[in-house]
């Protein structure tokens, strides 16, 4: 798994032969980056990275000149490999939180620019997840928030602004209007 563009183009993160995650696929973030940039400057942004898992969207965030990005996952071995791997490539923006993606929402008081959440796709209420993430102190007026899914409809919510398909992996884009 590389790293695309920036001043860490080209380097990998070195996952183990076994792990907990399904990282975001290359095909996939490419895409991905390619819209975030047409709708926001990543230089000095906050990006917050819930369910991280191997921290890829993270790094690649910071790559491009992101201030700072928080990854929060329950998993310790996810949280520990992307703390492994912030220590071998030089990196201390990034920061881990092992602890359930609500508890951190309740607990947070910083609001970011960016939030991807990635969250295993048959084990969350992605309705329940886009409630919290708005209610939180995490949005800022002009916050952009990013949900990785398998292929829900979500036109109809009331924040809704965009959906991207990369083969079996879609992105929803939601920011709230003032």
């Amino acid at each position: 798994m590389r790293i695309i563009t920036g001043f860490l183009k080209g380097r990998r993160l070195q996952l183990p032969a076994v792990f907990p995650a399904r990282p975001t696929t290359d095909f996939a973030r490419t895409g991905l980056f390619n819209v975030l940039a047409n709708q926001m400057r990543f230089e000095g942004a906050n990006l917050l990275n819930l369910y991280s898992g191997s921290g890829i969207i993270a790094f690649e965030f910071i790559s491009r000149g992101g201030r700072m990005a928080s990854c929060v996952d329950l998993n310790p071995v996810t949280t520990r490999f992307i703390q492994k791997e912030c220590q071998r490539l030089g990196i201390s923006s990034i920061y881990t939180f092992c602890r359930p993606v609500p508890v951190f929402l309740k607990q947070t008081s910083q609001p970011f620019d960016l939030i991807f959440a990635d969250p295993p796709f048959h084990e969350v209420d992605y309705e329940e997840l886009l409630n919290e993430i708005f209610q939180s102190e995490a949005l800022a007026p002009h916050t952009i928030v990013v949900l990785e899914h398998p292929g829900k409809d979500f036109k109809n919510h009331p924040y809704h602004y965009d959906t991207r398909r990369y083969g079996k992996i879609y992105f929803s884009f939601f920011r709230k209007t003032s």
